[in-house]
């Protein structure tokens, strides 16, 4: 069973780039829905 917890290394990453790619996130489906939400946004 795969655990949804960052590991170690991951988190290091993030605190070296201030973001961290998790790469199969999400489905297609969902990204294409929030990236049409993004375009919507007039912020």
């Amino acid at each position: 069973m795969k655990s949804n917890a960052f590991s170690t290394q991951e988190i290091a990453k993030y605190h070296q780039d201030g973001y961290l790619i998790v790469k199969n996130f999400c489905t297609k489906a969902e990204t294409d829905k929030m990236y049409g939400i993004a375009l919507e946004d007039d912020a």
